[in-house]
């Protein structure tokens, strides 16, 4: 997802650890999230979830599937 774009998730991969720790942050489907930033090489992703902002690793992003809306 392009940075400044916001997007609905659709879908988050992963087991039963990785769900909880995506719902701790707020990474739920039908969520609208937007990225603020990242880096060029796998790096860390910034995202907005319910004005709240933070950072998650490359790998953990790749798992968690968003439909562009802006």
């Amino acid at each position: 997802m392009p940075i400044n774009k916001t997007g609905k998730i659709i879908l988050v991969r992963g087991g039963r650890k990785f769900l909880k720790k995506c719902d701790t942050f707020g990474i739920r489907i039908g969520k609208k999230v937007k990225k603020i930033s990242s880096q060029w090489i796998k790096g860390p992703i910034c995202l907005k979830i319910d004005n709240i902002n933070f950072a998650i690793g490359f790998k953990m992003a790749s798992k968690i599937d968003v439909e562009i809306i802006d």
